[in-house]
């Protein structure tokens, strides 16, 4: 186990950082590798690839693990990474806390796993950006349980996407027994975030999740589409995604005139979106069960608004367009 506080000077790495790696076998139950990195006032760490949680393949005994910590504590830190791994991999636990000052990569984030197969199914990993922190992701995508059990947590903070997608609960691994990556998404209390500016979207994949607004001057703007449970069984799974909507405002489709939210349009998906008191503006068009044999969408809610149309090509309202037991339900 091991600390390094990084305050009033520069680390550039040019190859890889790893925060918590476990390299040799240890006894089931224990925990083979715990780091913690500290970036304080004036702090600057730069590296290529950083994985947070990290186990030497086919080395570890049942149960034991990693745990690797990157804490942000002041408005002058400043993390600059290529790609990162937030709980790397088997059964490597991440967590990232940006409470002030800037964390950008110019590559993908993984948020429990990098790998899609099964074998991360025992990944967790945590991303916090507190008032005071933003979170830039230059290219590839941010996904959230792309192996295992990933959160995401935007509170008071900022997170731009500036290219590609944010991406829940990714995969659904194989193996005698499924294995299922979820995640879970919160924005609050003023969070600002911002998923592109064009053909970028917000995706509930095939592991399925949940994403959850509060708070009335917190606001979600997806450059195009956000799309919910559009992998079904026919793709590996059929998990529920459930976006609730309890205060803010959500927009879809800025800056693309074919902004959409589409929900369980795939066979089999279940998808879920709940206006509580939000105000929800889709560009284009909202279409929900369009497929053949979805299980259901629905949009519900209390004391919500709801747009449809701003300024898009289509402007379709589509409920249930397929056959075979294709439900959707929409009571605002």
């Amino acid at each position: 186990d091991g600390t390094f506080n990084l305050t009033d000077a520069s680390v550039t790495l040019s190859g890889t950082a790893f925060i918590g790696r476990s390299n040799s076998a240890t006894a089931a139950g224990e925990r083979s590798g715990e780091g913690t990195v500290n970036v304080g006032a004036n702090g600057n760490l730069t590296t290529a690839v950083m994985n947070l949680g990290g186990m030497n393949d086919g080395t570890q005994n049942a149960g034991s693990t990693a745990i690797g910590r990157l804490n942000l504590t002041d408005a002058t830190s400043v993390v600059n990474v290529t790609s990162m791994n937030i709980g790397q991999n088997l059964r490597g636990e991440g967590i990232v806390t940006i409470d002030a000052g800037t964390l950008t990569t110019t590559g993908r984030v993984y948020i429990a796993g990098d790998e899609t197969s099964g074998d991360d199914a025992g990944t967790r990993g945590t991303l916090n950006v507190n008032a005071g922190g933003t979170m830039t992701v230059g290219s590839g995508n941010t996904e959230v349980g792309r192996g295992g059990a990933g959160f995401f947590n935007v509170d008071g903070g900022t997170y731009n996407q500036v290219a590609n997608n944010l991406v829940v609960g990714q995969s659904f691994g194989g193996g005698a027994t499924a294995q299922v990556a979820t995640g879970t998404v919160t924005f609050s209390n003023g969070a600002q975030v911002t998923i592109g500016t064009g053909n970028n979207d917000l995706n509930f994949n095939k592991g399925g999740g949940s994403v959850t607004q509060s708070g009335d001057t917190t606001v979600v703007s997806i450059g195009r589409n956000l799309n919910m449970a559009d992998e079904g069984a026919t793709t590996g799974g059929a998990f529920s995604s459930t976006y609730t909507l309890n205060g803010g405002t959500l927009n879809v489709g800025v800056g693309n005139a074919e902004g959409d939210v589409n929900m369980a349009n795939q066979v089999g998906s279940v998808a879920a979106l709940n206006d509580n008191g939000g105000t929800l503006n889709i560009e284009d068009s909202l279409l929900l069960a369009n497929n053949n044999n979805a299980a259901g969408g629905s949009l519900t809610g209390t004391g919500g608004r709801v747009n449809v149309g701003g300024g898009g090509s289509n402007r379709n309202l589509v409920f249930a367009a397929g056959t075979n037991g294709t439900t959707a339900t929409a009571v605002i």
